[in-house]
């Protein structure tokens, strides 16, 4: 994340705990700590109606308890299938669950081994009752995915 972004963050959420309590601060500035349970699952292309399924022109993110992922139809912007040209991939790979950051401002990772493209980091934002999986920090509204 920009400095300047990163401060910004760090301001409005010191503001909003001095003046209103932690309470009232679950508006996304701090960022949420999930465990490995709530990654598993169905994660949606974040403007997909109806929901995804194999069949529909939506991508969506599946992982596994066993530690593998499956991404179909994906948009491959923000992430490394980007760099071959191609708007929209289905791959697959092994995923863990990054530590969370000490900083309460940083989003948790998910590092992902694409079978075919290397290794990548995602993030999880938003709150812990619509989180949200991001593949660029700088850029949060790029690859963009909730879970179902």
């Amino acid at each position: 994340m920009s400095g300047s972004r990163m401060l910004s963050r760090r301001i409005i959420g010191l503001l909003c705990l001095l003046s209103v309590g932690l309470g009232a601060c679950s508006v996304g500035l701090l960022a949420p700590r999930v465990a490995r349970e709530d990654i598993i699952g169905i994660w949606e292309e974040n403007d997909c109606a109806p929901p995804a399924t194999k069949s529909s022109r939506c991508g969506y993110f599946e992982f596994f308890s066993d530690g593998r992922f499956t991404a179909h139809n994906i948009p491959t912007e923000g992430f490394l299938l980007e760099s071959y040209g191609i708007p929209r991939a289905t791959a697959s790979g092994s995923w863990e669950l990054g530590t969370p950051p000490t900083d309460p401002f940083l989003f948790q990772p998910i590092h992902l081994r694409w079978d075919l493209y290397g290794t990548q980091d995602v993030y999880i934002s938003g709150d812990k009752n619509r989180l949200r999986l991001v593949a660029d920090i700088i850029d949060e509204w790029r690859g963009i995915f909730r879970k179902q």
